[in-house]
């Protein structure tokens, strides 16, 4: 899917640079392969962490023995 932008350049030699790299018809291309990593890698990384730390065995059983020895505590308390 394509959404239409439309970029304003403060600096005639960015715009004029760009043409002459890229060429006129490739700058929305150019522009989206610079920015794709940088917009999309947090998203990417958050859920490649939780499936890491899912996969660490060690924490997860301390992690569980934790959360069972705060419940074993406080577990006839009301909320």
């Amino acid at each position: 899917m394509s959404k239409r932008m439309t970029l304003y350049f403060h600096d005639e030699a960015v715009y004029k640079g760009l043409i002459s790299i890229v060429g006129k018809g490739n700058i929305s291309r150019f522009i989206e392969n610079l920015v794709k990593p940088l917009v999309t890698k947090s998203n990417n990384n958050i859920a490649e962490g939780y499936k890491q730390m899912g996969q660490d065995k060690q924490r997860e059983q301390e992690a569980n023995e934790w959360i069972n020895g705060c419940l074993g505590k406080h577990s006839n308390e009301s909320w």
